[in-house]
């Protein structure tokens, strides 16, 4: 389905000003976006052209009769996460259910009518979390830098830490050049390597060759 130079204005306010649009035929189509910003106008100019036999636009959270439990979860989950979805429906007592419409369950209907909100509430959830770590391990990375030498007693031994495992990084990586340089061995033959032996067939770091 397309829309071409698509103009649509409410008085002064211009909602959209010959902008183009093109949705799949197949799949599922998820439109997102604050208040006012246009997607209820867009489906209605969607309806206006291609005038289906059938359509359904709801303002409000609403469960579909042809969409399982499942689906409703998967529709609004990005691809990458949509095995999440199991854990989701054990977590609000609806394991079992995952192929049934809403009008087969009994008493957990009430619970069904709020997956989708929980499914995109743990989905941001999860990428708060990603941030979280990523800044946590930013804040680590700075004060290491700055404090390495003198740390605070409460994180003196993590300090330590870090120091003792860069200094056998640097000492793993003068090994790996030395070797490379007395055998000839190149970047290419190590990823050679890597690929042809087991991770568990490595001998162990102390153990004797």
């Amino acid at each position: 389905m397309e829309l071409r130079d698509l103009t649509v204005r409410f008085g002064d306010k211009v909602v959209f000003d010959h902008r183009d649009f093109t949705f799949s035929n197949q799949g599922v189509t998820l439109l997102t976006g604050p208040s006012g910003v246009g997607k209820t106008t867009l489906l209605k100019a969607l309806f206006e052209q291609y005038r289906p036999a059938s359509a359904f636009l709801f303002q409000e959270d609403r469960l579909l009769p042809w969409r399982t439990v499942e689906q409703h979860l998967t529709d609004v989950m990005p691809p990458f996460r949509r095995l999440e979805a199991p854990g989701i429906l054990k977590l609000v007592e609806l394991e079992g259910e995952e192929k049934s419409y809403p009008a087969e369950l009994s008493g957990g209907m009430a619970k069904a009518k709020d997956l989708a909100e929980i499914a995109k509430l743990k989905v941001n959830n999860a990428t708060e979390q990603d941030a979280i770590r990523k800044a946590y391990i930013e804040i680590g990375k700075l004060y290491f830098a700055q404090h390495a030498d003198d740390p605070d007693p409460a994180f003196a031994a993590l300090c330590a830490q870090i120091a003792e495992r860069k200094e056998k990084i640097a000492y793993n990586d003068e090994r790996i050049t030395d070797i490379k340089l007395s055998d000839g061995i190149t970047d290419a033959d190590i990823e050679a390597m890597a690929t042809q032996i087991p991770l568990e067939d490595l001998p162990a770091e102390d153990d004797p060759e």
